[in-house]
């Protein structure tokens, strides 16, 4: 009962994730349009985010074969990257911007948070869970 669950909801995740397909650079213009509007970015800003984006999406992308083959290296990967993508937007924000940052990383937080306590009572595996919670955007 636990597996099937557990299939479950990755399909769930899965099919998420698959909805977001595209080319990094498609992905980037999506992200970047989107964090534009939430803070109201300049246009030096926006092509900034662009950049910034589009390095994370085409590490992302190098990076997924260790989702298969080493999953523990995959997992310090995904982390850096998500990491140093979260420190290049602060660092490009103005002061007035940071703020609204702050709020949405809390909320970026919560939902995490809210879906890997769902994964952990199903009694997923703790680096699955991680995963999962990583791959979200």
């Amino acid at each position: 009962m636990k597996q099937l669950l557990f299939g479950f909801l990755f399909i769930s995740v899965a099919g998420v994730l698959s909805a977001q397909s595209g080319t990094p650079e498609e992905k980037a213009k999506g992200m970047a349009e989107l964090l534009t509007k939430k803070y109201q970015l300049s246009d030096i800003q926006q092509e900034k985010i662009y950049q910034i984006q589009a390095r994370r999406f085409r590490d992302r992308e190098l990076i997924t074969p260790n989702k298969t083959s080493d999953q523990s290296l995959y997992l310090e990967q995904l982390k850096a990257i998500e990491y140093g993508a979260d420190i290049s937007v602060q660092l490009m924000l103005s002061e007035a911007q940071t703020p609204f940052y702050r709020a949405f990383s809390i909320e970026r937080r919560e939902k995490r948070a809210e879906v890997a306590s769902a994964l952990l009572s199903k009694g997923v595996p703790i680096d699955q869970v991680e995963m999962a919670v990583l791959e979200l955007e």
